[in-house]
């Protein structure tokens, strides 16, 4: 056996002192049976290791008995194979990567088998990750998700947290014509966790390493919402037309939130880095424009007289709420979309924010009978969109 299969564990209150002994308290070591290396290390119920062939566990082979040099024993617990990126452990799980990068798979204790279990995450969207994982990190608050970055340079999220039985994968657009995401990080802060993602961009010609930070999607004015990427909030006194300080995309085309009103997207043409709008404004956010999709699954009826799943059904009306919203759009297809006009007077708009939106709205989807019925929504920044639920009113003809 080699380093790579050997553990060594440290004196009982000094994390720093390996000098191995034979009391209770000692440091010690011992060797993993096997010849797959070690890739990471967690603990759980027991310290879990995952190798590039299998995941162990070393426990006390005593039950309820601290671990001690002549009190241990080590055992594999799955055979599924370890990526060599660092597992993370969320409250009573270990989230992993598997061998091939393709899998995040969620490692738990079972009580009732009294052994480990390493069901799949990415079972129902498989192909979510088909290009390989890269890195990956956790975000506690506000929201329990694992960040997920792939070898095509694309930006996942994983929606997890178990307690609500939540178990989701979406795909993060990022502006830009060239880009390519390189590894994401996230920071424990005071009242949210801070996002920071390496990107490399190519930009007037020539490649280039951002770190960009995601903002926060908690604001109280619509002038502060920040939907733009690789972006920069400028503050003019007096107002001006002409913002500055945008050297990092020059002969970008940018889009531009200015006092919480949007902008036609405009070119970045010149070496200093500034751009002239319509209008004067105080405060701007400028950046890459992403426009944002959402699909949910088709939707199948069931009950009693059976299922809609092959039958020719029709989605006559969408009821969707939403929350602090500027824009969206809606349609059955990215070729056929229509705005929604948040300030009729049907609708009641209960958002504290000025010039955002939050309630429910009813429109009339386009389009007849079909056997699929897809349905999308769209927005495009700088403006926030926020859906909380869809209900669609349905009709069914056929079996």
């Amino acid at each position: 056996m080699t380093a790579e299969q050997r553990v060594w564990l440290s004196y009982v209150n000094d994390y720093e002192n390996f000098e191995e002994g034979v009391d209770d308290a000692d440091s010690f070591s011992l060797v993993i049976p096997t010849t797959d290396t070690i890739v990471w290390v967690q603990s759980l119920k027991d310290i879990v290791f995952g190798t590039s062939g299998g995941e162990w566990s070393i426990s006390s082979n005593e039950v309820k008995t601290p671990l001690t040099p002549s009190n241990w024993s080590v055992d594999e617990r799955s055979n599924y194979g370890s990526k060599a990126i660092q597992a993370i452990k969320v409250n009573e799980s270990i989230l992993f990567v598997d061998y091939v990068g393709r899998k995040i798979r969620e490692m738990v204790y079972s009580d009732a088998d009294r052994t480990y279990v390493a069901p799949d995450l990415t079972a129902l969207a498989e192909h979510i990750t088909y290009s390989g994982i890269t890195s990956i990190a956790y975000q506690k608050n506000p929201d329990s998700i694992l960040w997920v970055t792939l070898d095509d340079g694309s930006l996942r999220i994983m929606p997890y947290d178990r307690e609500q039985n939540v178990i989701a994968w979406a795909k993060i657009p990022v502006g830009g014509t060239s880009v390519e995401v390189q590894s994401v990080c996230v920071t424990p802060a005071a009242s949210e966790d801070t996002i920071t993602i390496s990107v490399k961009r190519t930009i007037n010609g020539a490649d280039a390493i951002y770190i960009e930070q995601l903002a926060s999607r908690v604001f109280t004015d619509i002038e502060d919402c920040f939907f733009v990427d690789s972006g920069i909030t400028v503050e003019n006194s007096p107002a001006s037309a002409t913002l500055t300080g945008l050297t990092h995309l020059i002969a970008e085309t940018v889009t531009v939130l200015g006092d919480g009103v949007k902008y036609t997207p405009t070119a970045v043409v010149n070496a200093s880095g500034e751009v002239t709008i319509s209008t004067a404004v105080e405060k701007a956010q400028v950046g890459l424009s992403k426009d944002s999709l959402l699909q949910p699954m088709r939707i199948v009826l069931g009950g009693q007289g059976g299922t809609s799943m092959g039958s020719i059904t029709r989605v006559n009306e969408l009821v969707v709420s939403f929350l602090n919203t500027g824009a969206a759009k809606y349609g059955s297809s990215e070729d056929d979309l229509h705005s929604i006009d948040f300030t009729d007077i049907r609708w009641t708009n209960s958002s504290e924010i000025t010039g955002l939106f939050t309630g429910e709205v009813v429109v009339s989807m386009p389009g007849g009978f079909d056997p699929l019925n897809p349905i999308i929504i769209t927005s495009d920044g700088p403006m926030p969109c926020t859906v909380r639920a869809i209900v669609p009113r349905m009709d069914i003809t056929g079996r």
